[in-house]
C-alpha cells in the first residue's frame, strides 16, 4: 500500500528513520504550536 503524504510529513518520517535530529527540526517552524487534548502548548 502506498501513502501519498504531504512533502513535509514524508521528510519528517525519513529524517526520523535516519536518526537525523537536524533534519527533523527543519520540518517545524520556529513559531509553531502544538494542540493536543484541547490544550495549546
Amino acid at each position: 500500500m502506498t501513502l501519498n503524504l504531504p512533502v513535509v510529513v514524508a521528510a519528517y518520517f525519513q529524517a526520523d528513520k535516519a536518526h537525523d535530529a537536524q533534519a527533523v527540526a527543519q520540518c517545524f517552524s520556529a513559531d509553531g504550536e502544538v494542540r493536543d487534548e484541547n490544550a495549546t502548548v
